[in-house]
């Protein structure tokens, strides 16, 4: 499978540990671990990160596992229909 990239850069993030690294703080402390820094970036940067990064490679559906159960034992198939901004 080939990387995905923004128009004239490189692909934002290499595994699922960079985004993971990209909602907190560049030297996270176990606050940023644990959801409790307010200093942390949140989801907001990666979520719109992740929506131009599709919607420049033409993308509009996305299949992915989610563990649904809190002891992870039931681990459902998901498929989201991106929507066009209007």
């Amino acid at each position: 499978m080939s990387q995905l990239k923004l128009a004239n850069s490189e692909a934002p993030f290499k595994t699922y540990e960079d985004c993971l690294m990209s909602l907190m703080c560049e030297s996270p402390s176990s606050d940023c671990y644990f959801g409790k820094c307010d200093q942390c970036p949140g989801s907001e940067p990666l979520r719109e990160t992740l929506e131009n990064l599709l919607s420049e490679n033409y993308i509009d559906e996305v299949t992915f596992k989610q563990w649904t159960d809190a002891n992870c034992r039931l681990l459902l198939s998901q498929l989201t229909i991106l929507s066009k901004a209007s």
